[in-house]
């Protein structure tokens, strides 16, 4: 086993969670249902023993599930665009090629 995964059996992780439960009224923290909770990390420290309730978050399986949905999506929008600019800086490029070698082609005309 992981270092992380034996921390999500420790009692320290079970505190973590019983107290972020508490302060969310024992709800999800997006939608307000009461039944299949989970604690979301929204940090991950290096160790994760050093991990407080203030950095997790309660939420339902549904609102779970739809949040590793929606960044997964961005994720993947973002990997687009990098390859779009990508695309976008290679024709640049050539075309600065092109023009470059046109103007030496050239360059006897317009002296």
């Amino acid at each position: 086993m992981s270092r992380y995964t034996d921390f999500l059996h420790s009692e320290k992780w079970r505190e973590i969670k019983r107290e972020r439960l508490g302060r969310a009224g024992y709800g999800c923290e997006e939608c307000g249902a009461t039944k299949k909770l989970v604690g979301h990390h929204l940090e991950y420290p290096r160790n994760p023993y050093d991990l407080t309730a203030n950095d997790i978050q309660i939420l339902c399986d549904k609102c779970h599930n739809a949040l590793h949905r929606e960044k997964a999506r961005r994720k993947k929008d973002r990997a687009g665009a990098k390859t779009e600019l990508q695309k976008l800086r290679t024709r640049q490029a050539h075309a600065k090629e092109r023009f470059a070698a046109v103007g030496r082609r050239t360059s006897h005309v317009i002296r």
